[in-house]
């Protein structure tokens, strides 16, 4: 089993992992998670055993607001140098196990929330997930806020058939839950196809109208 001392003096165990359960107070729960988690697995590139694995899992489904702001959005958008098939692989796997359906649409929220930076390949990755599950819903917010999402990465992405391939299947989950588009969202959706140049463009454009 791997233990490294971290700064509070807490080995990185199961048995500690397991101590967060017990804890109710939001800002220690959060300290933990930033202090022994979320450090710990970029350290080890996300190669941890089933057991820890299983503990965090009941971790992130316990707190998953607190889980979400110091571990999973953070691993996200953490530059170092692991594989991105490798981080997606981990992190696909942990969101597939969030028991709440709402928790998976809350997390796409807030992967939405920043309307001035593109998605990152990671963050497409868990979009696209969510866009997959037979489960799947819009919340209100996630409908709202995800056009202008769509409208600063389609910019960047005009050529990427993975992006793409999301935004197919967000018009296509907007077709199959009857969700009408405002005159905006339609407009932002408009601007993101046309300058789409992947072999998909004409089928989204199709879609659209």
């Amino acid at each position: 089993m791997i233990k490294i001392i971290f700064d509070n003096n807490l080995e990185r165990t199961i048995e500690n992992l397991s101590s967060i359960l017990n804890e109710s107070d939001s800002n220690i729960i959060s300290k933990r998670f930033h202090s022994l988690i979320y450090s710990w697995f970029i350290d080890v590139s996300f190669n941890i055993s089933n057991d820890i694995f299983s503990t965090i899992v009941e971790l992130m489904n316990k707190y998953p607001e607190e889980f979400f702001l110091h571990c999973f959005i953070p691993w996200l958008n953490n530059n170092s140098n692991i594989t991105t098939d490798n981080r997606n692989l981990f992190l696909s796997n942990l969101f597939t196990q969030l028991t709440n359906l709402s928790d998976r649409c809350k997390l796409c929220t807030y992967l939405c929330q920043n309307s001035t930076c593109p998605f990152n390949d990671n963050e497409l990755c868990i979009i696209s997930k969510w866009f997959d599950s037979k489960e799947f819903y819009f919340s209100n917010d996630l409908l709202n806020i995800l056009p202008e999402k769509i409208a600063i990465s389609s910019k960047i992405y005009s050529d990427n058939l993975s992006f793409s391939k999301v935004l197919h299947k967000i018009l296509i989950k907007c077709i199959e839950n009857n969700h009408m588009l405002t005159n905006e969202q339609h407009l932002i959706f408009k601007q993101a196809i046309t300058i789409n140049t992947t072999i998909l463009s004409d089928i989204l454009m199709d879609l659209l109208d």
